[in-house]
């Protein structure tokens, strides 16, 4: 039962390493303070409402293992994210009692805890931390420089762009944030090496039925009693 989750802790440390996230690196001090203060206020309030957002999007996503496909589902309390790299899909469900852990390799969902699942979804970077107030109060204390970045339409909408230098929530390298005007996670772009970029190529209506498990739940059955009647 524990198996697919096991393969996500695995993904999760191969898009923690994609993204310069190492244990054994020195991390980057703190600059003299090239913080924007108008471009850190506006990061953490486009934060705060991305916290509150309800949406499906998809996304273009790029680093060094290829191109995938990831579909984000979100409501203020629950989370769903897809990740498709060729014919392996995994999918994480966060709801507010329980979670589920599923994979292609075995075309089963596993139920885990709602804090197991919250901990799996980080495995694609930003997502769900750029919703958590205090995630965000790491990211920003962490950074050397905070400042407003043109960018082009995406998905249909005039981003917000914050661009961020430093190790920010633990993650060491430059990173820009892009958001529409009502808060939806727009992209994603780390400047680090490797490189890793996630760019929203649609946006949709959210339904609860998203946030159903996409593949059968495997259980394990009950074991027979040490006391039962041969």
């Amino acid at each position: 039962m524990r198996a697919v989750l096991f393969l996500l802790v695995v993904l999760l440390a191969a898009f923690a390493h994609a993204c310069g996230d190492d244990d054994d690196s020195t991390p980057t001090p703190r600059g003299s303070g090239a913080i924007d203060g108008n471009a850190e206020q506006q990061l953490r309030a486009l934060a705060g409402s991305w916290a509150e957002a309800s949406a499906r999007i998809s996304y273009d996503l790029t680093n060094s293992a290829g191109a995938a496909e990831v579909i984000v589902f979100r409501q203020p309390t629950r989370i769903r994210i897809d990740h498709t790299l060729g014919d392996r899909f995994t999918s994480i469900v966060v709801r507010e009692n329980e979670g589920y852990s599923c994979s292609g390799l075995s075309n089963s969902c596993a139920l885990v805890s709602a804090e197991e699942a919250a901990e799996a979804a980080t495995f694609v970077p930003y997502v769900t931390t750029l919703a958590d107030s205090e995630s965000v109060n790491k990211i920003i204390s962490g950074a050397d420089s905070i400042e407003i970045v043109d960018s082009e339409t995406i998905a249909g909408e005039e981003p917000t762009c914050v661009k961020a230098t430093g190790t920010l929530g633990g993650i060491a390298g430059p990173t820009t944030f892009c958001f529409s005007e009502d808060g939806l996670l727009l992209a994603v772009k780390y400047e680090g090496t490797p490189a890793f970029d996630m760019t929203a190529n649609e946006i949709g209506e959210i339904e609860d039925s998203d946030f159903d498990p996409p593949l059968v739940v495997i259980t394990v059955p009950p074991t027979a009693s040490a006391t039962a009647t041969p």
